[in-house]
């Protein structure tokens, strides 16, 4: 299970560093001539470093005896969680009405998943 809690929390900070970053300059760097600076490539290398590390923490957790059905569940919801969290405290977004209720809605149906 914490391997499912850290890769949820490893892919939302990857992911922020990734929309900090530039990934379409990347790409775009090997087919012309784009001027990417030093900062937005640590970011996206950064990102999709963590992201490879999310993944490989997802799929050492699959050798639990873990219900996929609550992992998964667990995973996306922690990672959205996660993603507003980020959000809220590096890029000062706003957490209004939609994400507290949404946050209540996660939570109730990930108790009731695992009251099943």
């Amino acid at each position: 299970m914490i391997f499912i809690i850290t890769s949820a929390l490893i892919v939302a900070l990857g992911s922020y560093l990734l929309r900090r970053g530039d990934l379409l300059g990347l790409i775009l760097i090997f087919f012309r001539d784009v001027n990417l600076t030093r900062q937005d490539l640590i970011f996206t290398l950064s990102g999709i470093a963590l992201n490879i590390l999310a993944i490989l923490l997802w799929q050492y957790s699959s050798k639990y005896n873990i219900q996929f059905q609550l992992a998964w569940s667990i995973y996306l919801s922690l990672s959205l969680l996660f993603g507003y969290i980020f959000g809220y405290l590096f890029e000062r977004n706003r957490l209004e009405i939609n994400f507290y209720i949404g946050a209540a809605l996660v939570i109730g149906g990930l108790i009731i998943l695992v009251k099943k």
